[in-house]
C-alpha cells in the first residue's frame, strides 16, 4: 500500500499495483448507487493516483487550463476501461452520477464524466440527451465544450443517429446562442468521425445557417466546412456556389471565400469568383 500511494518524483514513475487498483476500482463501481459517496470515492482515488509534484507551468500551450490530478496512464486506461463497462451495466445509476462529476473543476472528472455518458445504452437515449442539454448549458468552456460533444456522444453516433441529428437542429433553432455553437460543434465531431457517413444530412442542417451566417459564430462554421472539405472537397464546393446563387447576403460570400482556401485550387478560384458576383450583386 504504501508503494501504490508513492507520489510522483520528477521523471520517475510509482509502482502501481494493478491488481490493486481494480480492486479498487471495483469497489469505486460498487458505490454507483449511492452517487455522492461515488463522485468522493472517486475523487479519493484520482487524488491518491495523482501526481503532487506536477508544476501548473508545464501545462501544454494552447490547451485549456484546469486543475488536474495527473494520473499516469496505466491508471487512467484502466479506469476508463471499467467505467466504460459500468456505464453500460447500471446506465441509471450512470445518469445519476455524470452531473456531480461535471461539476467538479478537476479536468479528469469532466473526462470520466463524458466517457460515461457516451456509453450509456442507446435505450437511454432521451436522457442521455436531456444531460447533454444541462451540460452544455452549466459550462461555456469551448475547450470542455468541445470534449463533451466528442466523448459524450459516441454511442449515439454509431447507434442513435436521427436522435442526434434532431438534436443539432434543435440547438440550431435555440434562443440560446451557446447552444448554436454547441449544434456547430457537434458537426465538427460528426464530419471528424470516419465511422460517421451521413455526410447529406450534415448540409442540410448547415444550409439555413450558410443562407444567413451570424459573425459571432461564422468561425465556427467555417471550420465546420473545413472539415468537410477534407473528407468530399467536390459537394463542399457544389454546395456553397448553390447557396451562392439562390442569396444576397454579403457574410455568405465571406463564409465562401474562406472555405474556397481549404479546397483544391481550381475548386477554390471557382468558389471564389462565385462569392465575387455575389458580392457584386448586392451592391
Amino acid at each position: 500500500m504504501k508503494a501504490i500511494r508513492t507520489f510522483f518524483l520528477r521523471g520517475v514513475m510509482p509502482a502501481v499495483s494493478v491488481v490493486r487498483l481494480q480492486e479498487q476500482i471495483t469497489t469505486l463501481i460498487g458505490r454507483m448507487n449511492r452517487p455522492l459517496d461515488f463522485y468522493r470515492a472517486l475523487a479519493d482515488l484520482l487524488d491518491t493516483y495523482g501526481d503532487h509534484a506536477y508544476r501548473a507551468g508545464e501545462s501544454v500551450t494552447g490547451v485549456s487550463i484546469f486543475p488536474s490530478y495527473h494520473v499516469p496512464p496505466l491508471v487512467w486506461r484502466q479506469m476508463e476501461v471499467a467505467l466504460a463497462q459500468a456505464a453500460k451495466r447500471f446506465p441509471r445509476q450512470a445518469l445519476d452520477v455524470i452531473p456531480l462529476l461535471w461539476a467538479d473543476e478537476h479536468r479528469e472528472m469532466r473526462q470520466i464524466a463524458a466517457w460515461m455518458l457516451g456509453h450509456i445504452p442507446i435505450s437511454e437515449a432521451g436522457a442521455v440527451v436531456e444531460i447533454l442539454q444541462q451540460l452544455v448549458i452549466s459550462n461555456v468552456d469551448l475547450t470542455l465544450l468541445r470534449m463533451l460533444l466528442d466523448k459524450g456522444t459516441l454511442t449515439l453516433r454509431r447507434e442513435g443517429e436521427e436522435t442526434l441529428l434532431r438534436l443539432i437542429e434543435n440547438w440550431h433553432n435555440h434562443e440560446q446562442p451557446i447552444y448554436h455553437r454547441a449544434g456547430l460543434f457537434l458537426c465538427e465531431v460528426l464530419v471528424s468521425d470516419p465511422a460517421w457517413e451521413n455526410l447529406p444530412a450534415i448540409f442540410r442542417l448547415l444550409q439555413p445557417l450558410t443562407e444567413k451566417p451570424e459573425p459571432a459564430w461564422l468561425n465556427d462554421l467555417v471550420v465546420v466546412f473545413q472539415k468537410l472539405a477534407e473528407r468530399s472537397p467536390s459537394e463542399v464546393s457544389y454546395f456553397l456556389r448553390q447557396v451562392l446563387s439562390r442569396g444576397e447576403n454579403p457574410m455568405t460570400g465571406r463564409l465562401a471565400r474562406k472555405v474556397a482556401s481549404f479546397l483544391p485550387e481550381q475548386m477554390g478560384e471557382r468558389l471564389k469568383k462565385a462569392a465575387r458576383q455575389t458580392s457584386r450583386a448586392s451592391d
